[in-house]
């Protein structure tokens, strides 16, 4: 029997001790499968590598702005930040993206290339 919620015990001719089976049903939208589908990955575990292949890993959130890993690249490497250019697919990668903006996934790699800013070189 199918319960309604304005229905009372009275109307079902319900007796003291008995008992009611509750369930869960989806009502609208896709069937989402199996629990561990539905929840994703909150962090992805990324890699900078450099032009002489060297990498360097980071463990970010998907929704963290890039501007966050640039700088702790940066720093890392002991370099400028505004002296390195990032790039995700032969893309530049810039600061306000994220890696949900750019539909990464685990272990993707962004390439990371120094850029010479100013400077000369005097010859006598």
């Amino acid at each position: 029997m199918r319960l309604r919620g304005e229905s009372t015990p009275e109307d079902n001719e319900m007796e003291d001790g008995d008992v009611i089976n509750a369930m869960n049903t989806q009502t609208g939208g896709a069937d989402a499968g199996p629990a561990t589908e539905v929840v994703k990955a909150e962090h992805l575990n990324l890699k900078v590598e450099s032009s002489d292949g060297t990498q360097v890993s980071f463990k970010i959130k998907k929704a963290t702005p890039f501007e966050k890993l640039f700088n702790a690249y940066a720093q890392k490497i002991g370099s400028d930040r505004n002296s390195i250019r990032f790039s995700f697919d032969g893309v530049r990668v810039e600061g306000h993206q994220t890696p949900e903006s750019l539909e990464m996934e685990e272990e993707d790699v962004i390439h990371a290339t120094v850029h010479q800013v100013g400077g000369c070189i005097s010859v006598a």
